[in-house]
């Protein structure tokens, strides 16, 4: 398909350079699909991807941690809208607990629950087999290449 669509425009406009294109619908391929794995394998244990970064991000900063809504929007790039949705989820799934702040009742932290501990531990675990399983095709040297090159290019971003 890509091949295919590089070749196309290169017909209909052999003026412009199409590698860069290239590489980036491959990268967002490759991307789509990894998110459409990644949701499919985190479906049995009730949660979306979008979901298990909330949970990760926060289970990541240790036990019994908290994050504040804003620091959680700001470490997963998530809009506070789309974070809104997702700690009102989790919340009435028994994932995640808020704690008002006792000096300024509009703001809260959040923190997971036992079993929101246990769904991103159980999380981390499937997601971390699924990008080793999918990333085994790269030697280590390709691999370690790939990772340079891509520093590189979020650099820029």
């Amino acid at each position: 398909m890509i091949n295919e669509t590089i070749s196309s425009w290169k017909t209909e406009r052999p003026d412009l350079d199409f590698a860069p294109m290239a590489l980036v619908i491959r990268l967002g391929t490759i991307a789509k699909v990894g998110i459409e794995r990644t949701e499919q394998a985190l479906s049995p244990l009730g949660i979306t991807v979008g979901e298990f970064d909330v949970l990760a991000t926060i289970r990541r900063h240790g036990v019994g941690a908290e994050l504040t809504p804003s620091a959680l929007a700001e470490l997963t790039l998530i809009s506070q809208s789309g974070l809104t949705n997702r700690i009102k989820r989790l919340t009435e799934a028994g994932l995640l607990t808020r704690r008002v702040n006792e000096s300024d009742k509009r703001s809260f932290a959040l923190r997971l629950t036992a079993k929101g501990a246990k769904t991103a531990d159980k999380g981390i675990e499937i997601v971390a087999a699924l990008d080793t399983e999918f990333m085994k095709v790269l030697s280590r040297a390709s691999a370690s290449t790939l990772k340079k090159t891509l520093d590189e290019l979020l650099k820029e971003m």
